[in-house]
């Protein structure tokens, strides 16, 4: 028996089985087809939002950075105090900082700000 025999009797066998089982055929190729289409979408949005953060980012500068609280300003009680981690309970940022980080000779101009009523620091490298 040569590979062409083999491969039309395999190709006669699925397509007598497709048509036994129509409904279960059609469910699987539906199945596979939403499948494909979810991967695809998926890839999508990552790739939206990496853009979208890449353009944010450059749009600063690479010479511009911010250093600000992680804190979202919202005292809820959840419960889970103690579990918190380090980056739930930062304590809020001091303005001796941005004297400090002044003082640095890589570093170009520093000044304070507030952004929704959170204090933070602005720094530009002499890049």
């Amino acid at each position: 028996m040569n590979w062409r025999t083999t491969l039309d009797e395999g190709i006669r066998i699925a397509l007598s089985a497709l048509r036994a089982n129509k409904v279960r055929s059609g469910l699987t190729i539906l199945g596979v087809a939403i499948g494909v289409l979810v991967v695809m979408v998926i890839a999508a949005v990552i790739q939206g939002v990496n853009g979208s953060f890449t353009e944010a980012i450059s749009s600063r500068g690479v010479t511009t950075f911010y250093v600000v609280h992680a804190s979202f300003g919202i005292d809820i009680n959840t419960g889970y105090e103690d579990e918190e981690s380090d980056f739930m309970t930062n304590p809020p940022l001091d303005p001796i900082w941005a004297r400090d980080l002044a003082k640095l000779p890589e570093i170009q101009d520093v000044w304070e700000y507030a952004d929704l009523s959170q204090s933070g620091f602005e720094a530009r490298g002499g890049v």
